[in-house]
């Protein structure tokens, strides 16, 4: 039980030391910024779509409306790309590292950038949708595995950076639309797509030359976690896994959509007449997105999860409501509505699969592909239904169906906080509940079942512990050793 007890404090001194950097973990480094590389390109190229959707259209003469199969279609393919990545990832030996395979799958996305901006079969361009779907599902799968594996306890603040740079590419992507068109957007994406693999390869160039008989491969195997297995967490039951899965289906179905259509809207309505500015909109609700995700970090320090995710979703009912009442009234009332609606979207990804853990349920990789499954349909879906809602005559069921999403969202929250409740007794902080002194004092009278205390309060809470206590459980740890 000592053993337990030390695991869990060291635990907590290594999430507060994330950002700790040793000269041993050079390789890890590289690694990290070549995700971050990949996932600015990532981002800038699932962002582009949007606001390159009016110029697309005019292009291959169809209506919005058909032009939304462009979403569905990149959709299954990232379904697609979820479901094989447990096979790609056994390519990885030698130099076939997972990174870098995340790193050749960026460079497929940008050539199929690239021929779409070259071809003008609109049956050509939706298979190439897929295969770009297909590539960004082993992006994202890869490169979520990989960074665990290089930083152990130590990934939060590297998992936070990698996801922020795929809203600064998001930034980009629009903002080069709005100034250059998608012409140069898509080629300029093109050739970017080939920097992280040509970091990696000049990297393991240079660890060839300065370093003979070493690789990369041999640096990172020092990086297995050898700590003890002591969660209890619970297998999360099936009705509390469709509840999240849904609650992500809308989430990215809105998140999808908004951005998606923002654009189309303001031209339909009238907002602006120019393309340009209505490609800003897009720009200035992911620049939001990815402000909302750069603050979550230290937020996170101070505030609960459950928290957190009620003030989201109290503002993106704020944003619902805005969408509703003024979003079509100027270009200035637009741009608010697209910031305040980006920011209340941020984080609500990561701070729900905590709520998951710290309601003591296990996330396992099963539970992982659940909650992905539900957010690939909403990307797949969600964008083409209010597409075909809008049709080319009305713009105005874009505002009132992402309202109908940010409401559904709330129910489907409201439902796990009850039903979690109901079906077992909360363990805070991942499933850990064990006993400090035998049947006196348990972690729980620290942490509480309302989970609010902030990951500070509760390092505070165990070091007060160890004060009052510590001395005399050693005692009797000692006597039982003895005995």
């Amino acid at each position: 039980m000592k053993k337990e007890y030390e695991y869990y404090r060291q635990e907590q001194q290594n999430q507060a030391a994330g950002c700790i950097v040793r000269k041993e973990d050079s390789p890890f480094v590289i690694a990290s910024v070549v995700c971050c590389l990949i996932f600015v390109n990532y981002g800038a190229s699932a962002a582009s779509l949007g606001p390159a959707l009016p110029a697309l259209a005019s292009h291959y003469h169809l209506p919005y409306s058909q032009m939304g199969l462009t979403f569905t279609s990149r959709a299954i393919g990232y379904f697609i790309g979820i479901s094989l990545s447990s096979y790609v990832v056994l390519l990885e030996g030698g130099l076939v590292t997972k990174d870098m395979i995340a790193a050749v799958c960026q460079i497929v996305c940008g050539t199929c950038l690239f021929l779409i901006d070259k071809i003008d079969n609109y049956d050509i361009c939706i298979l190439l949708f897929v295969i770009q779907g297909c590539f960004f599902g082993l992006i994202n799968t890869i490169t979520n595995i990989l960074l665990p594996e290089l930083w152990g306890k130590r990934v939060a603040p590297w998992m936070q950076t990698m996801h922020a740079s795929f809203g600064v590419g998001a930034i980009l992507g629009p903002a080069c639309i709005g100034y250059f068109g998608y012409n140069f957007d898509f080629f300029l994406l093109s050739v970017t797509s080939f920097l992280p693999c040509l970091t990696l390869l000049l990297y393991h160039l240079f660890l060839s030359l300065a370093h003979p008989s070493s690789l990369l491969i041999k640096q990172r195997n020092t990086a297995k976690d050898t700590s003890p297995k002591t969660s209890r967490a619970r297998d999360t039951p099936l009705t509390l896994k469709l509840l999240v899965s849904g609650f992500f289906l809308f989430y990215v179905g809105a998140e999808a959509s908004y951005a998606g259509w923002i654009s189309s809207y303001a031209l339909l309505e009238h907002v602006t007449e120019s393309e340009a500015d209505a490609a800003y909109l897009s720009s200035i609700f992911w620049a939001a997105l990815t402000v909302g995700r750069v603050t979550a970090i230290p937020l996170a320090i101070f505030f609960s999860s459950t928290t957190l995710i009620r003030i989201q979703l109290f503002l993106a009912v704020v944003a619902g409501l805005l969408c509703l009442t003024i979003l079509s009234h100027s270009y200035l009332a637009a741009c608010v509505v697209s910031a305040v609606s980006g920011y209340a979207l941020s984080s609500m990804f990561p701070v729900m699969l905590t709520i998951v853990s710290d309601y003591g349920y296990r996330v396992d990789a099963a539970t992982t592909s659940m909650f992905m499954i539900g957010a690939t349909m909403g990307e797949a879906a969600v964008p083409v239904v209010i597409g075909l809602l809008m049709g080319d005559s009305r713009p105005g069921m874009m505002p009132v169906s992402v309202c109908v999403l940010i409401a559904a969202m709330l129910c489907l929250y409201l439902a796990f906080h009850c039903l979690s409740h109901r079906e077992v007794e909360v363990v805070p902080g991942g499933g850990f509940d064990y006993e400090v002194v035998k049947g006196k004092r348990r972690r729980d009278d620290y942490i509480g079942d309302d989970l609010e205390l902030t990951a500070f309060e509760e390092v505070s809470a165990l070091n007060d512990y160890d004060d009052d206590e510590g001395d005399d459980y050693n005692d009797d740890y000692e006597e039982e050793e003895e005995r």
